[in-house]
């Protein structure tokens, strides 16, 4: 996993708790190398995340207004980052179905 994006788009207000656990949930996955991202932020809830310091914490470039921006933010970061530990091969495959090894015996054709 390399972002972890929580929808609050039923959230109308940022309490101290709320504040204290995405700071916690970005703290935990930053440890873990994944980045934390917010969609569907309306004004209200952006102006009480900056009040609390969470804008710069998280960034405001994991702030999304809707799940396509997102959706692009994401496609945007990952062609910038790719998987370390991935091939080029295999990012590209397009191979479909199981995969087939071929035979210690060959048959001979007819």
């Amino acid at each position: 996993m390399r972002w972890f994006v929580l929808n609050v788009e039923a959230n109308v207000e940022i309490d101290i708790t709320a504040a204290d656990g995405l700071r916690d949930l970005h703290s935990d996955l930053a440890k873990q190398g994944v980045r934390l991202g917010l969609a569907r932020v309306k004004n209200d809830v952006r102006i009480a995340l900056e009040r609390a310091n969470l804008v710069e914490l998280i960034g405001a470039d994991m702030m999304f207004p809707t799940l396509p921006v997102m959706e692009q933010g994401y496609l945007a970061w990952a062609s910038e980052h790719p998987y370390p530990d991935m091939p080029t091969s295999a990012a590209t495959s397009t191979t479909v179905g199981p995969a087939t090894s071929p035979s210690a015996d060959p048959q001979p054709s007819a």
